[in-house]
């Protein structure tokens, strides 16, 4: 139990953090976005733990460039498209594994807080909640394995309430448990502070 509530503790904690404005460009048909991560950035943080859970021990540490890739979840890149019916968020990774999870906060109309989480499901699904962690719809979701692998997902706008503008952001993350310990690998979107989240710009509706 104590090992379950540390896991949620880490993926919360990366997952929502403080926010600096991104530089962008700008698409024919939808207001759009692109935000590059910092290259060999991925955290590492293990939980080592005796028989009873009584005594965890806590470590973390930076991943070089060889040992971020081979994590799994190392962005590269995240692209933001919010057009006039769909908003479509595309994550590139300089390698992706099949056991890498993804998840992309949403702010929406000015709102200084995430209203909305999206978190991939499957190569194929995904589901949008709100703030509370009640599902609001699901989504699909295009995954490539392997290097240069990406995940691509679609959601409709009528699922977050049709904003007229939206901010985004993303953590990826991947988790190992042993009988004796947990490894939790993630990658928080930052082009320069390993630990800071970075927001797209407010990202307009077509």
């Amino acid at each position: 139990m104590r090992a379950s509530r540390t896991i949620g503790h880490l993926v919360a904690t990366s997952a929502i953090t403080a926010a600096l404005v991104a530089s962008t460009g700008v698409a024919a048909h939808a207001d759009s976005a692109v935000v590059k991560d910092k290259a060999s950035d991925v955290i590492s943080s293990k939980l080592e733990f005796n028989a009873d859970a009584t005594d965890v021990v806590e470590t973390e540490s930076v991943l070089d460039y060889r040992g971020s890739i081979a994590s799994g979840v190392d962005l590269r890149s995240m692209r933001v498209n919010h057009g006039k019916k769909t908003v479509t968020v595309t994550l590139k990774f300089a390698e992706l594994r099949r056991d890498a999870m993804a998840v992309v906060a949403l702010r929406l109309d000015g709102q200084a807080e995430p209203e909305r989480l999206f978190m991939n499901t499957g190569r194929r699904s995904g589901t949008v909640s709100n703030d509370k962690g009640k599902k609001q719809c699901k989504v699909p979701v295009t995954t490539r394995t392997g290097p240069k692998g990406y995940i691509r997902t679609v959601i409709d706008r009528s699922c977050l309430d049709d904003p007229t503008r939206i901010k985004a952001t993303t953590v990826s993350i991947s988790l190992k448990m042993t009988d004796d310990s947990i490894t939790v690998n993630q990658d928080v979107l930052s082009p320069k502070n390993v630990k800071t989240l970075r927001w797209t710009k407010w990202l307009k509706s077509s």
